[in-house]
Formats: C-alpha cells, sequence, structure tokens
C-alpha cells in the first residue's frame, strides 16, 4: 500500500514509499459500493491487531462489528458521520434484540458482546472526526456538545487495575458472572460424544447423500472417516486445551510418530507475531494413538480413494481434512461443532468450544497448584503471594500459548475451588486421566451400537472392538500406575 512520500533535497524530487500489510480487509455497502472510511480505519488500526491471510485475524473482529454499524446506517439512509444519540439508541436496541439464529427464544449477543460492540464503534467515530472534512464533534463529553455523547466510566481490566474511560452513555450493564462461560462439564462432554456418533450414523443419510458413492463400501468409509475426525476433534480440544484457529493448522507430517514423543504441536495463535510460534503440548498415551491411527487408517485411505476417482485433493499437509481432501478451515470446523451440539440435544445449553479449553486450563492451573503445595508444605491458600501464582501460571501459559501469565489469574480461584473437593496423588490423577477418556468414548460406542435395522458391517465390530481394547488398556495401566505407588 502507499505510505509517506519523501523529498529528495539534491534531485528536488519527491520518492514514494510502501508499506507491506499481512492483509487487508473489505468492506462495502450492502449495493457493493466500497466503504472506505471504515477500510481506512481497518488500515489505520492494523498495526495494533493480528492480521492474517487465512481468516483476517483480530482485526476481522472490528471488521464484521462495523460491518454492523454500516448495515444500520444504510437501512437508515445515513451518512456515517450524521449518527446521533437517537440513532445510536436505536441501533444499540437493535443489537440488544436480535434473536439467536439457531435458539428460539434467546438473544444473540450477552451484553459484555453489545459492549464492545459499542466499544468499537465509539473508536471508529473517535477516528473519524479526526480527519479532513468530517465533523469534529461526532463523540465526546456533553460539555462539547457532540452528536453523540459520551461518559467517564469506571474500568477494571484483566490484571485489576482501576481506570477510567470514555463509554457510550447508554450501554448495557455488563453481563453477570453466571452468564460467563466455564468449564465444560463431564455431562456435556459425554453427550457431545454422543451427537458426533449419532451425526455420523450411515442410518441419518438420506438416499441423495448414498447415491454420490458407487459402491456401500466407500459410504460407510466416508461414514466412518467423519466418526473419527469429530471424536479426534473432541479428544484433542479436551487434552490439548487448543483454539480451534489452533485445530485446523495442526499438521500430519508433524505427529506422524506421535505414539512415541506423545506430544501435540500447535501453531500458536493471537500472540500478533509476523509468524506464529509453535508449543508442544504433552499428550497422553491413548490421545497419542489415536492422532496416528487417524493419519494412517483413516487419512490416507481418504486421500487415496479421491486420487482413484480421479479428482487431485490438496491437502497441504493438514491433518484435518474436508471430506473433499482439502484443509478444514475454522468456520468448517466451528460449523461442525455447531451441528454436533444439535445431534447431541444441546441447543437449548451452553456447549461450545472454548468451554473445553477453559476446562484444560483450570486443570492445568489446578495440577501446577497441588505440584506447588507439595513442594512447599508450609503454604496455604491464604498465605500465597502474587509472586508464588505468577510462576505457576507462568508454567500453564507455555502449555495454552498465553503470552502474559497474567491473564491466567482468574483461574486460581477456580483450581483451589476444585482442589477442595478433590485430593488428587500423581498417580490417582493418571487413573482419573484414562477413566475420563474411556466414558467419552465409551459414549460415542454406545451410541453406534444400539439396535439397527441393517445388518452389522463386520469392519465397524473390528472398530469398536478396537477401542474397548484400547480402553481396557489404558484404564490397566493405569491402574498398575496407582498399585505401584500405594
Amino acid at each position: 500500500m502507499p505510505d509517506v512520500t519523501v523529498r529528495d533535497a539534491a534531485t528536488a524530487s519527491y520518492q514514494p514509499s510502501t508499506q507491506i500489510h499481512q492483509a487487508v480487509l473489505a468492506v462495502c455497502w450492502p449495493d457493493g459500493r466500497p466503504c472506505f472510511q471504515v477500510e481506512m480505519f481497518l488500515l489505520d488500526v492494523a498495526s495494533r491487531y493480528t492480521v492474517r491471510r487465512l481468516d483476517g485475524g483480530s482485526l476481522r473482529v472490528l471488521a464484521s462489528q462495523l460491518s454492523l454499524l454500516v448495515r444500520f446506517c444504510w437501512k437508515k439512509r445515513l451518512q456515517l458521520w450524521s449518527m446521533d444519540d437517537g440513532h445510536m439508541r436505536e441501533a444499540v436496541a437493535g443489537l440488544q434484540s436480535e434473536s439467536h439464529p439457531r435458539r428460539p427464544g434467546k438473544q444473540r449477543r450477552n451484553s459484555n458482546t453489545v459492549n464492545q460492540i459499542i466499544a468499537t464503534w465509539v473508536a471508529f467515530f473517535m477516528w473519524l472526526q479526526t480527519q479532513p472534512g468530517y465533523p469534529p464533534r461526532i463523540v465526546g463529553l456533553i460539555e462539547e456538545q457532540p452528536q453523540i455523547q459520551l461518559v467517564w466510566r469506571r474500568s477494571i481490566d484483566r490484571f485489576g487495575r482501576v481506570r477510567q474511560v470514555l463509554r457510550y452513555r447508554y450501554g448495557p450493564a455488563s453481563s453477570t458472572p453466571e452468564e460467563v462461560k466455564g468449564p465444560i462439564s463431564r455431562v456435556l462432554k459425554q453427550r457431545l460424544w454422543e451427537g458426533s456418533a449419532r451425526m455420523s450414523d450411515p442410518l441419518t443419510k438420506d438416499e441423495r447423500y448414498r447415491h454420490r458413492f458407487d459402491s456401500e463400501k466407500e459410504f460407510l468409509a466416508e461414514c466412518e472417516y467423519l466418526l473419527k475426525r469429530r471424536q479426534l476433534i473432541l479428544d484433542l480440544l479436551e487434552c490439548t486445551g487448543a483454539r480451534p484457529g489452533e485445530l485446523v493448522r495442526l499438521t500430519a507430517l508433524a505427529h506422524r510418530r506421535c505414539s512415541e514423543n506423545r506430544h501435540i504441536v500447535l501453531t500458536t495463535l493471537k500472540r500478533r507475531k509476523l509468524i506464529d510460534p509453535q508449543r508442544s503440548v504433552p499428550a497422553d498415551a491413548g490421545t497419542a494413538v489415536r492422532v496416528e491411527l487417524f493419519i494412517h487408517k483413516y487419512r490416507q485411505p481418504l486421500l487415496a480413494r479421491l486420487r482413484r476417482q480421479g479428482l487431485k485433493p490438496e491437502p497441504k499437509n493438514h491433518l484435518f481434512l474436508t471430506v473433499k481432501g482439502s484443509p478444514m478451515t475454522e468456520a468448517a470446523l466451528e460449523r461442525e461443532f455447531r451441528r454436533i451440539v444439535e445431534y447431541a440435544g444441546l441447543e437449548d445449553e451452553r456447549a461450545c468450544m472454548s468451554m473445553f479449553r477453559h476446562r484444560y486450563i483450570t486443570n492445568m492451573v489446578k495440577l501446577h497448584l497441588l505440584a506447588f503445595l507439595e513442594n512447599n508444605p508450609d503454604k496455604r491458600r491464604f498465605s500465597m503471594q502474587l509472586q508464588d501464582y505468577r510462576g505457576i501460571l507462568k508454567s500453564v501459559a507455555t502449555l495454552t500459548g498465553h503470552g502474559d501469565e497474567l491473564s491466567l489469574l482468574r483461574y486460581i480461584d477456580l483450581g483451589w475451588e476444585e482442589l477442595g473437593v478433590f485430593d488428587y496423588v500423581p498417580a490417582a490423577r493418571t487413573l482419573i486421566n484414562a477413566v475420563e477418556q474411556g466414558m467419552n468414548r465409551l459414549a460415542g460406542l454406545a451410541t453406534a451400537l444400539r439396535p439397527r435395522r441393517d445388518r452389522v458391517d463386520s469392519s465397524a465390530l473390528r472398530s469398536m472392538l478396537e477401542e474397548l481394547e484400547s480402553i481396557r488398556r489404558e484404564v490397566s495401566d493405569a491402574l498398575d500406575a496407582v498399585t505401584s505407588t500405594c
């Protein structure tokens, strides 16, 4: 993109310079005309956000929030800089009243989300009023006589620091703690495993879907691939706490020998770096074997089948592929998870992938708290210092991909709460992890083994027996570990 122009005094000429952006975001009015005010704002603030060619990064979130403002102004036949207090109140009321597209009777956004959108709009207006040719008082304090009035509000950031910030005076009250997402429960996890099995059941597919295949064998192979992909995604969400964008970036090459090294190599997002750093998360033996098995037994045969059909799949070394052999995108993963939630009958429950991440982080904080207490027997909860917590959270942050360990402070209370209920020892933790994994897979198998109208496929039975044998082996090894330490 063109940048500043510098005058060369020796030649009396002007030398233009350019600035390279990782990506730019196009924002259009509903009739297709570019909304260049929003586009220029996004270019101006891009250096403060993560910008990715694949999905737009965190700058895309700003673009999507501003697109709501663009659509409102289009509907009201307004210019962006013509917004006043009455229009703003109407736009905010629309954000609050919009219904959820898949959950009738539920709001699409909670109060915290609405406040984040309003803050983005205010930041845009504050930038726009400093640009030549636009009204200088679009937003401001009441004594400045702006079109949209702001007030000073007390705000507490994630580090507990109290600040005074400018806010729109008619923004909704913040969500209560009960509305905040927490770690996923055991019951919800098992329901999701059951939902993934129902979703992949050949009996749920209509005749049009079956007719896409040359043989019944190919049809069953695709159903089995989808089942294993969905179950492995649930497995990795639980055992790595990965973000959806990090899961879809997993590579097959880095995990071909996962059963030997027992580590999952993740690309860490949200670090605002030109090259995303990687982190290695330890995986239990069962999960590591299932990753390697998925690559060799399901992913490779899928690609081979597509090539036999004369297609040219382009997997680009990604672990998770669509049935067409292309890399799975973050948006596709989110759609698939929503469908699993629907098949699990959890439309009225709060079930999302970030809850797996909350569960993983809570577990890691809990385990590192235990290790710290074992090494410091004189320490108790009331005598812990911030420096003690920083050391614990710094170790956890290497596993979760957080750049600042203080952003994990809220998990300390969750960790202490769970420690008050469960008294773990290292060997018992091994057993519990094995049982947790086994319960998830048994939930999926129980759904797959329900009475069927057609004949039972022998390969499906062999697959189920392999899963049951894997569960038996994991629990047996864990029990041996417990008895050897008792």
